[in-house]
């Protein structure tokens, strides 16, 4: 009765805790017991007791080696100590020393083997260390103790699989059902046992019950569909999702696993009509929906008015999701929605203010189209969001730059060289910056200084070359310069600025017909076309073709080009120079 004591002290600590019920009946009979524990107790226990208690404090307050020492000298008193070798198996458990801890629990529990918390440590530590023999008749011992304790009845089921008891997993799996209903990841392994047990027909019972049971979680159909499929019928559970459909015609789920199928055999209305459903879904997942839209990409002459109503789809269910509003913008822009598009990427900003590359995707979009003031704002955010980052200085710099803001422009590109490094794209990048910089301020020396600069850096680069050339056109300085920077551009290179800048240079030379042949060959092509065919325009109108001029700053205007004077153009049919801020 002495042990009565200190044994209920180590309980406070013991990692699992399964307090004994005493029945009311037995007040009387504990009364006694406490007598009885009185007067077992003498002077000469009194050490042992504090001893094994300042231990269980020591262990408490984390000193592992003190209370080993303590408990090692209890044992030496008492081999036979059964709380002493528990609390060493504890303190050995916490040290991660599984097979000392294991030695500890078997011991104790051997001397007491009707304490169930010993028996409890010893069943999982054996199942930790693969002695699932030894663990799954600790864990009957223990459900028979506790037959409603769930976690003794999972642990039982599992050292019975491990077992290879298959069979005996399963009644055990049913009963800790019969308390918690049915659990997806429980009947999927009941399904896998009965196969392994090659009982097929009790799987697909399980799992046809499990199916029932959740009709709207994706992973249990996926299950379904993957039994059949092993079994070479998966048309059988395509046909069960089918009536599910039908039954359910808003059934996310159901029409995701439709879509999937229809994707794989190539069924694109049904696909079509699946994936609409699919994208209205609360249910299934942004990634997964994403997945299925990847597919229709693939359809042959894809009409963008499905893409378009998909993504305005998608928006509607998620509007505050970046990466849903990103992929709307990217639609739109594809679709020539340019302005709209650029509504939803700065939306996605906002619902992901972290995501650095969707800024660096944003402020790229402004930039390509000329969209100035939205550039200098997002750029200032972006600056005070990732300030170690050059590209987002770089961009400022261009919106500030391009909003007649050029002492704030020059500040932002040598805040951002600082964090440079060695990186030539950047340092050739950052000069030429500041060789434009000091062209809108007229101050040609130094613009030529910086360009020349970024050219020995970058001597290769086309950009250079014709943002180069563009600074000259536009400040009508040597012209010839110009022109040979624009020849020296590799044929493969010559993107949208470089035939920007050429119809610019042929319009300053008033060559207009080399301009206008120049362009209209080539503006089909290319992208970033609205500010091409407001050029082509100016070169019309101030060639005497008014008509041909409209026309085209019609199209720019359709475009959308960010060109402020674009519609007193055409209002007046007259030629203005272009306005961005």
């Amino acid at each position: 009765m002495i042990k009565i004591t200190y044994i209920s002290f180590l309980i406070l600590f013991a990692l699992s805790g399964w307090a004994q019920r005493v029945p009311k009946n037995k007040e009387e009979s504990l009364k006694q017991q406490s007598l009885d524990d009185i007067e077992a107790l003498s002077s000469k226990d009194y050490p042992y007791i504090e001893k094994f208690h300042q231990a269980v404090r020591e262990k408490m307050a984390g000193n592992f080696n003190e209370a080993i020492k303590l408990f090692d000298e209890c044992l030496k008193e008492r081999s036979n100590d059964d709380a002493v070798h528990y609390a060493l198996g504890l303190i050995a458990k916490e040290q991660n020393m599984k097979s000392k801890a294991l030695d500890y629990f078997k011991t104790a529990q051997k001397l007491d083997p009707q304490n169930i918390i010993y028996t409890q440590e010893l069943a999982y530590m054996q199942y930790e260390k693969a002695e699932f023999g030894d663990a799954a008749e600790n864990f009957r011992k223990m459900t028979e103790h506790e037959p409603r304790n769930v976690d003794w009845l999972y642990g039982y089921a599992q050292v019975l699989v491990y077992n290879r008891k298959y069979e005996e997993a399963i009644t055990i799996f049913n009963r800790l059902q019969d308390q918690v209903g049915v659990i997806p990841e429980i009947m999927i392994m009941k399904a896998d046992l009965y196969q392994e047990i090659n009982k097929p027909d009790k799987a697909e019972q399980t799992l046809l019950e499990l199916k029932n049971e959740f009709p709207e979680n994706v992973e249990v159909l996926k299950t379904v569909i993957g039994f059949y499929e092993e079994r070479g019928q998966s048309q059988k559970a395509i046909d069960l999702i089918k009536e599910l459909s039908i039954a359910e015609p808003n059934n996310g789920v159901a029409h995701f696993i439709l879509a999937t199928e229809y994707a794989k055999t190539g069924k694109n209305t049904e696909f079509l009509n699946a994936l609409r459903v699919v994208v209205e879904s609360k249910e299934i997942s942004v990634a997964d929906k994403m997945n299925l839209i990847k597919h229709l990409y693939t359809f042959p002459g894809l009409e963008s008015e499905k893409i378009l109503e998909i993504s305005r789809l998608l928006t509607e269910v998620h509007k505050d999701n970046a990466e849903i509003l990103a992929f709307r913008a990217d639609v739109l822009s594809e679709s020539g929605k340019t302005r709209e598009a650029l509504n939803y990427y700065r939306e996605a900003l906002k619902n992901n203010t972290a995501e650095y590359r969707l800024w660096t995707t944003v402020l790229a979009f402004e930039s390509a189209y000329k969209d100035y003031e939205a550039l200098y704002e997002d750029a200032k955010e972006a600056v005070s969001l990732f300030p170690t980052l050059p590209f987002v200085y770089y961009a400022a710099a261009e919106g500030a730059l391009y909003t007649n803001r050029t002492d704030e422009a020059m500040e932002y590109l040598e805040a951002g060289e600082l964090y440079i490094l060695d990186d030539k794209n950047q340092l050739s990048r950052f000069a030429m910056r500041k060789g434009e910089v000091y062209f809108q301020q007229k101050d040609w020396k130094k613009g030529n200084e910086q360009f020349n600069k970024a050219l020995e850096i970058m001597p290769g680069s086309a950009l250079i070359k014709v943002n180069y050339a563009q600074a000259l056109i536009n400040a009508q300085k040597n012209l010839s310069q110009a022109e040979d920077l624009l020849k020296s551009v590799e044929d493969q290179k010559r993107a949208s600025n470089y035939f920007y800048a050429l119809g610019s240079l042929y319009l300053v030379q008033k060559e207009y017909k080399k301009g206008i042949d120049l362009l209209k060959s080539h503006v089909n092509n290319l992208d970033y076309s609205a500010e091409i065919y407001d050029l082509l325009g100016d070169l019309y109108m101030l060639s005497g073709d008014k008509t041909s001029a409209i026309e085209s700053w019609k199209k720019a205007a359709d475009f959308e080009s960010r060109n402020k004077s674009i519609e007193k153009k055409i209002k007046e049919e007259t030629f203005y120079a272009p306005r961005y801020y």
